[in-house]
């Protein structure tokens, strides 16, 4: 990968900003905007960034796959972002990175107003 064209963003940066200014690389102006970034804030000052959950959906190549075929997981609140400045001429790849920050499964108690721990995650492997 050409390193002249990486930009690396992530939530909790575009989160920090005090304004929407712009990253600037090689002569343009790339910029990331988080929808629904409400949302992400409020999930962000209660120590957690997002919910993942069993019912995921798998699209392959527009055809929604059943459910029983696949082991997909859901995200809440889900990623959604608008890039701007990207130059129409070029192709680009989008990735996102999702870090798993403890191994343990959570639930949220509404008796006692936080979340729980209730037991060990799962690792999922490839």
């Amino acid at each position: 990968m050409d390193r002249r064209h990486y930009h690396a963003f992530s939530i909790d940066s575009i989160l920090s900003r005090k304004s929407r200014r712009a990253e600037t690389h090689s002569n343009h102006l790339i910029r990331v905007f988080l929808q629904s970034s409400g949302l992400w804030k409020r999930f962000h000052t209660l120590g957690t960034e997002m919910i993942v959950t069993k019912s995921g959906r798998y699209v392959n190549q527009g055809i929604t796959v059943p459910q029983v075929f696949n082991n997909s997981r859901r995200m809440f609140p889900t990623l959604s972002v608008h890039i701007a400045g990207l130059d129409p001429m070029k192709n680009y790849v989008v990735m996102v990175d999702l870090e798993c920050i403890e191994m343990k499964r959570f639930r949220y108690s509404f008796h006692q107003s936080k979340w729980i721990s209730t037991g060990p995650g799962r690792i999922l492997l490839k």
